[in-house]
């Protein structure tokens, strides 16, 4: 028994007793209210001439004081003493508020855990970008082993920053647009390892797909369910580009464009997390995303068009 459930079980025990003690004297009112007060009144006001002929001030001040008894047995009656005794009663309250709490911190605890996983991809980004100023090289390749590197936080945490669960088709992805012919290419990718699709993955046309239309569009895109809504049209693509596993695999998005820091300039490429669990991305836990392809802007733009430079001897495969 946790020492939570120690103090509950003492100050309950502690309510209960007050709670025994002020009944009974609820029901000591009542009897004296309803009983023995009315008749001590009656019997006052029957020898009304006797006592008046006593002494008129005794007979009203002892009605009057008769009277105030009566009223205040009366109010503590009808007033429900037992429900609003909140010094004893309120006891009862305390195991919901001790669950919102555990509730809250959690909450909190994840959010730090995502706050500190951002720390740790901005950290790897800024040392990566220090070391391509140093050692000025950069091509696919070595992209390749730097946006794995940068990502490596957010892909060995993404079991806690998603909830992603045992058996899960999750991938993490990202694209570079190739101005020589307008398709967006995988330079990175890293999925589950059940997942049905290995290696880079497959290239999209600008305006195709959910990467594509992200590039496009040149804001972020969250879709928690493929197959409707909004999320119906973003998935729709040619038989070419299609795969037999698609609705089971990609059932929700998280696609954010890679900037560059000239505003009025197309993206460089695209981020994208996707599941098979409906609903699995959210503004809450992509913050971690939008972090990642802000870094990755400044990485890609560094590289400039030698991040294409040997694409062609990564794995390719859809």
């Amino acid at each position: 028994m946790s020492v939570f459930d120690e103090k509950f079980d003492h100050f309950r025990r502690k309510a209960r007793r007050e709670l025994s003690h002020i009944r009974k004297l609820n029901r000591t009112c009542t009897v004296l209210a309803t009983v023995f007060l009315p008749f001590f009144i009656s019997t006052v006001f029957s020898y009304r001439a006797e006592i008046i002929s006593v002494s008129e001030p005794l007979y009203w001040s002892l009605l009057m004081f008769l009277c105030l008894f009566q009223s205040i047995f009366v109010v503590f009656i009808l007033g429900d003493v037992v429900g609003n005794s909140s010094a004893f009663m309120d006891v009862h309250d305390l195991r919901e508020v001790h669950d919102e709490i555990c509730d809250d911190n959690d909450i909190i605890m994840d959010q730090i855990e995502i706050i500190f996983t951002m720390y740790l991809c901005l950290r790897v980004s800024v040392s990566m970008v220090h070391e391509y100023i140093v050692d000025n090289f950069i091509d696919a390749s070595g992209l390749n082993a730097r946006i794995e590197e940068m990502m490596s936080p957010i892909v060995h945490n993404c079991n806690e920053i998603f909830e992603f669960d045992g058996g899960e088709f999750w991938s993490f992805a990202v694209y570079l647009h190739d101005k020589n012919d307008n398709y967006l290419k995988s330079v990175w990718r890293n999925c589950a390892k059940n997942h049905p699709s290995k290696g880079m993955g497959r290239d999209w046309p600008v305006g195709s797909g959910n990467v594509g239309i992200t590039f496009q569009k040149q804001k972020k895109t969250i879709t928690k369910n493929s197959s409707a809504g909004d999320g119906a049209a973003l998935t729709e693509v040619s038989d070419q580009l299609s795969r037999d596993y698609d609705s089971d695999v990609y059932v929700s998005y998280a696609s954010y464009p890679i900037m560059s820091n000239d505003a009025e300039a197309a993206p460089l490429g695209v981020l994208i997390a996707a599941s098979d669990f409906e609903g699995r991305f959210d503004e809450n836990n992509c913050h971690v995303l939008e972090a990642a392809s802000a870094m990755l802007g400044m990485l890609v733009q560094l590289g400039g068009q030698n991040c294409f430079d040997g694409l062609d001897d990564l794995v390719q495969s859809a």
